[in-house]
């Protein structure tokens, strides 16, 4: 409980019961030993697991010049450049078979591991809809929603550990992380009842940047629709 609240026995001791109460509720749900792992001092019952085994990573598909439609009929090629800005007039599309695994949709997570290691090595939330990733990225799938929340901000955390992999090697002005980099870092994962506590705390931040991330969309979207009316005199900021 001290942990968990920062505060002294004392001081535990003068808090109101309901918040007493809380606060021991919730460290209830802790392991009340430690053990000795490769990291350190982990609560008993945690696992050090590499950051590879937190979630199933899968890379996107290879696509090629004649598997782009001239047209822009089909889906949407989902690039680092739309995972930054969203779709645009630049963004390909392609009918072409590909294979299911490589499909993703709003509210997929998905961890760009090559490029400019300042600017492209980030873990993304995508909301843009349906659309086929592309190499160089990975489509991150969890079986819980807890897990996916606590992948998301263990990948946000070691994000700068994650760029002075990719520097390290940098040729071009490009970096990567690899599988084998994500087999080599380790994390502390927590047990069902730990992970689910972390979630709980955690998860209204999640959903409150997915929240912003969709309306920013739909914004751009309206700008986008109305600029060129305005700057054609078919619509007046007065009319707006």
């Amino acid at each position: 409980m001290m942990v968990i609240s920062g505060k002294s026995t004392l001081e535990l001791k003068k808090l109101p019961s309901d918040k007493y109460k809380e606060i021991a509720a919730c460290a209830d749900l802790f392991p009340d030993e430690m053990q000795e792992s490769e990291l350190g001092l982990i609560p008993k019952g945690w696992k050090v697991i590499s950051l590879y085994e937190t979630a199933e990573y899968i890379n996107g598909g290879a696509f090629k010049n004649q598997d782009f439609s001239s047209i822009k009929d089909g889906l949407p090629i989902i690039k680092i450049s739309e995972l930054k800005s969203g779709i645009s007039p630049q963004t390909l599309y392609t009918t072409a078979l590909v294979h299911e695994k490589y499909l993703i949709d709003s509210g997929d997570i998905l961890y760009s591991w090559s490029g400019s290691p300042e600017t492209s090595l980030e873990v993304f939330k995508w909301c843009g809809g349906q659309g086929w990733l592309n190499q160089h990225i990975f489509k991150i799938n969890t079986e819980t929603k807890e897990q996916k929340v606590f992948v998301y901000f263990s990948l946000q955390f070691l994000k700068s550990q994650l760029i002075e992999i990719a520097k390290n090697k940098q040729t071009t002005g490009l970096g990567h992380v690899t599988v084998a980099d994500m087999k080599r870092i380790k994390v502390v994962i927590p047990d069902n009842k730990g992970l689910q506590l972390i979630a709980s705390r955690i998860t209204p931040m999640f959903l409150k940047s997915s929240n912003c991330l969709q309306q920013n969309m739909i914004l751009a979207e309206t700008r986008d629709a109305l600029l060129p009316k305005l700057l054609s005199g078919e619509l007046s900021s007065i009319q707006l």
